[in-house]
């Protein structure tokens, strides 16, 4: 399948650009109504697009630009359901275009066709865990 027909890289560019204009219904547009999410933060899992919504609101909330970077995307598929995973990188910008501060995690995402579009039925997010500190890992050293 070539990029340019990628659903996982379609629902990734989806993606950045909604966090980008802290779209929360351009965002939330990708995702099942059934989306089962297991986020890096605060909450151990999240059932439905109402508690993703939540959360998603509450981040676009923040007064920085949001910026999201995706490196080294892959993703296998069948005629109904897509599996990918990517490096994903969040920055916040000031409105003098520094960087703030930036988090870097693991991204897994299941797509599953519904009708004739494709949405977002598991998001699974991961860091690594530093073994002697147990203290998570939010930047990649070296490219894998």
């Amino acid at each position: 399948m070539s990029e340019q027909n990628d659903p996982f890289l379609q629902v990734l560019d989806r993606y950045a650009a909604a966090v980008g204009d802290k779209d929360v219904e351009g965002f939330l547009s990708i995702y099942g109504e059934d989306v089962h999410i297991f986020d890096v933060w605060d909450t151990w899992s999240l059932q439905g697009k109402a508690a993703w919504r939540d959360v998603v609101s509450d981040w676009f909330s923040s007064p920085e630009k949001l910026v999201v970077t995706i490196d080294e995307a892959r993703s296998t598929s069948s005629t109904d359901l897509v599996v990918g995973h990517a490096f994903i990188r969040y920055a916040a910008i000031s409105p003098d275009g520094r960087e703030l501060r930036s988090v870097g995690n693991r991204l897994t995402q299941v797509l599953r066709k519904t009708d004739a579009s494709w949405s977002i039925s598991h998001e699974h997010s991961s860091v690594p865990i530093d073994h002697s500190s147990t203290r998570a890992i939010f930047r990649r050293a070296t490219a894998v």
